[in-house]
């Protein structure tokens, strides 16, 4: 294992680099471990963090470095105090709040691998985590390669699988990206360096799904991409990350899927499919909202938002809730609380008037 004792404080720009390449007289072979960074940004992950990072470090693979970025979390003495055992093992970096993306490409900067394999502080590998991935990886000449993850940590995923809620289906390409019909999970991803680098990395605006539009980015660059369907990584799921709740979930997709249409040229076909999707999203979002408004005891708006959402959907289920809301609205929610409470978890606390249930501006910043 490649382990650094440097804490680094503040920007810490890039690393130096050699002056120039050295010539070899014959072709070098790959080493058989090629040597992999591990980043992993800490963000209120504080009480998680020691479970993650024992999880690299019982990695059947050997070479590699784990890089702690420290990106202005609120407990830094008590992260700093989880993490004195370890700093030994660990380079650990310590910079003002700039969001997960600045935290990661802070990683990637002051890293040595030429693969990088991303970690979030909550997430758990097991132990030929990186022995498999960086095999698939090599064999088939991908330049990003992802795999399935157990969820944990909430009673309405526990012990089903990351690709049973998100699953891949097909080649990995920019439309199967786009059309979420592949989706790599970030802490079950490993890619080159070369790669990531080429599309300067993570998008430093962006303070959600920064992943998503990486992973397209590669994509629209060329990428060679690819998944295997092994589950080698637990994901925690948690109420109170960077997710949110499931209206903000939605929204969060839809506003990304604005932002793709503005960076990239889409041809008539991927346009008519992105349409197509906002409309799906949307309804989704009016479900989500109407399904929170009728827990509040909103009854008329969870009409609204649920009949909006059946203009696309058009559901014989849905209608039939709609009818249940209208003439036995109480004792439908009684049941519907009594049945669903583990879902009711994910609504948000309230909905905003801003929420409302016309359909969301994917372009609007």
């Amino acid at each position: 294992m490649i382990t650094a004792l440097t804490e680094i404080t503040g920007d810490t720009g890039d690393l130096p680099h050699n002056a120039g390449p050295v010539k070899e007289p014959f072709p070098v072979p790959e080493p058989a471990e090629p040597p992999v960074s591990v980043i992993i940004p800490a963000y209120e992950v504080t009480e998680y963090i020691a479970e993650t990072l024992d999880s690299v470090l019982a990695q059947s693979y050997e070479n590699f470095e784990i890089v702690v970025v420290n990106d202005g979390c609120p407990d830094t003495v008590r992260l700093d105090a989880v993490l004195e055992p370890y700093l030994d093992k660990i380079s650990y970096i310590k910079q003002p709040n700039t969001g997960a993306s600045g935290a990661r490409n802070t990683g990637i900067r002051n890293s040595t691998g030429e693969i990088i394999a991303f970690l979030d502080g909550d997430d758990i590998w097991y132990p030929d985590y990186l022995a498999s991935q960086v095999a698939e990886l090599r064999s088939r000449k991908l330049d990003l390669v992802y795999c399935d993850a157990l969820l944990f940590g909430d009673p309405l995923f526990d012990g089903k699988s990351y690709s049973e809620q998100a699953p891949s289906s097909g080649e990995v390409t920019f439309d199967s990206l786009l059309m979420f019909e592949c989706c790599p999970i970030l802490s079950g991803t490993i890619a080159r360096r070369q790669a990531i680098e080429s599309v300067d990395g993570f998008a430093p605006e962006l303070r959600r799904a920064m992943d998503f539009d990486l992973w397209l980015r590669l994509a629209n660059d060329g990428a060679e991409m690819g998944y295997q369907r092994k589950l080698l990584l637990k994901y925690r799921v948690r109420r109170d990350g960077i997710t949110g709740d499931s209206v903000r979930r939605v929204e969060r997709e839809i506003e990304l899927i604005g932002r793709f249409q503005r960076i990239f040229e889409l041809n008539e076909e991927q346009e008519t499919k992105v349409e197509k999707l906002l409309a799906g999203l949307n309804a989704d979002r009016n479900v989500a909202v109407g399904k929170a408004y009728l827990v509040e005891g909103n009854y008329r708006s969870a009409i609204t938002s649920l009949k909006k959402a059946n203009e696309h959907r058009r559901s014989v289920y849905l209608s039939l809730i709609i009818l249940a809301l209208k003439y036995f609205p109480r004792m439908f929610r009684r049941i519907y609380v009594r049945v669903r409470r583990d879902e009711i978890r994910s609504f948000p606390h309230f909905v905003r008037q801003t929420a409302g249930s016309g359909p969301l501006d994917p372009h609007a910043r």
